[in-house]
């Protein structure tokens, strides 16, 4: 006949050494119940299933002596329907987790410091407005979710507290992740989410500090390889004879090496050029304003390429600036010399098969750096925030980004007149 008990979770102790109750159901299998309610070992009384010499002793105790009068009282309907000889510990769990007191005993601090994980990470994330980002956001949960059906097996996935995310539990998830084979950047992808939604629920009073698990958990990541052309790759994709069809590909690849490797949707959004022979706009990924001198080379393409409602033509010919990303990044890996072979079959051999449009953007800055231009301004041109506090405040001088940008495409158009 099923029955239970309640008991400290001594296996799974918090980093501060503080252990869970929880009601152990037995029949036809083992589940657990989770009360949110967690303790010091020598806080609990065994023998009278009470917590004793702990501040909030008198609370616990109100609110534990009322979830076992609602676990009694479900056990006594199942044995009326003469239930308790067949039904399995995990359909009773799940009566008991529907029941009205399990949202108090889950939540049961007085501050509310220890809400649900799934069920506040998802008000977050539906408040995202780029559907990149939410998408990044709801993988991680479903990697949570799964790590955790399998790891408390039984237990409902729902039932995940901000207090069950402890260190322990992070270093298991992100074991978890790399026998799934996920590689080390990718694990820090997940990671970091993680811990962005165990900040968001500090700061709404739903997560408390004090088991703050990144505290002392570092996520590891790996330098990436370098996606740049050498100078000499650079002007021989620059000037090589493509098919008509695909020139437009090579011609917005240095559109944006042009532009000092601006982002494509910040290129799709542009709708003039100033009286100033600039493109100023707010970016799309940090909203900081950026503002870039059109040189000669830009522009050229640019008249090329006019667009109606746009500067160019992107935004008129495609839905969102990811269709046409897609497209491009395709094309890019193609450009190189068609081969006949046997039978007049033709093979094309490209002249960069894992160039993308992201070389633009990471070739502009290898070639500053070679030319000696500082760390700072590539950084300005670049875009990338501040690197301390004060040069927030500082009136960065934006000619030394266009001298930046001169520098690199004369260097560029230098090297093929000496070749």
């Amino acid at each position: 006949m099923a029955s239970f008990s309640v008991n400290l979770h001594r296996s799974r102790p918090r980093s501060d050494g503080k252990m869970q109750i929880i009601f152990n159901i037995s029949a036809h299998g083992n589940s657990l119940v989770r009360t949110g309610i967690f303790i010091n070992e020598n806080e609990w009384d065994e023998t009278n299933k009470l917590v004793f010499a702990n501040p909030g002793a008198k609370l616990y105790n109100r609110v534990l002596t009322n979830k076992i009068g609602d676990v009694e009282a479900v056990f006594a309907e199942l044995l009326l329907r003469k239930k308790l000889d067949t039904i399995s510990s995990k359909e009773i769990k799940a009566i008991i987790d529907k029941s009205e007191s399990s949202e108090t005993i889950a939540n049961n601090d007085e501050d509310n410091k220890n809400a649900y994980f799934f069920a506040f990470s998802k008000k977050i994330i539906s408040d995202i407005s780029k559907d990149k980002t939410k998408i990044m956001y709801l993988g991680t949960l479903d990697k949570i979710r799964a790590f955790y059906t399998q790891s408390e097996e039984g237990v409902d996935p729902e039932r995940l507290t901000f207090n069950n995310i402890d260190i322990p539990f992070v270093k298991s998830f992100d074991k978890y992740l790399e026998r799934k084979g996920l590689s080390t950047n990718s694990r820090s992808v997940h990671m970091r989410s993680l811990r962005k939604l165990y900040n968001d629920a500090i700061d709404a009073n739903k997560a408390s500090l004090e088991i703050y698990p990144f505290r002392r958990f570092r996520i590891k990541q790996e330098a990436t390889l370098k996606r740049n052309l050498k100078i000499d790759e650079l002007v021989t994709f620059r000037d090589y004879a493509c098919e008509p069809h695909l020139q437009q590909y090579i011609d917005m690849f240095f559109l944006g090496f042009y532009l000092i490797g601006i982002n494509l949707i910040d290129l799709c959004g542009l709708k003039k050029i100033t009286k100033d022979g600039r493109i100023e706009f707010r970016r799309e990924k940090t909203r900081r304003l950026y503002s870039i001198k059109v040189e000669p080379e830009a522009m050229k393409i640019i008249n090329k390429y006019k667009g109606k409602n746009f500067l160019i033509d992107i935004s008129d010919r495609y839905g969102n600036h990811s269709d046409y990303l897609h497209r491009l990044n395709d094309n890019l890996k193609k450009i190189g010399d068609v081969k006949i072979g046997k039978q007049g079959k033709k093979t094309r051999e490209p002249l960069f098969p894992d160039i993308s449009w992201y070389y633009a953007r990471h070739t502009w800055a290898t070639i500053a750096s070679k030319l000696d231009i500082s760390k700072d301004i590539i950084a300005a041109a670049l875009g990338h925030g501040a690197t301390t506090t004060t040069d927030i405040y500082i009136d960065f001088d934006q000619k030394k980004v266009d001298d930046a940008n001169r520098k690199v495409i004369d260097y560029i158009n230098d090297y093929e007149k000496s070749e």
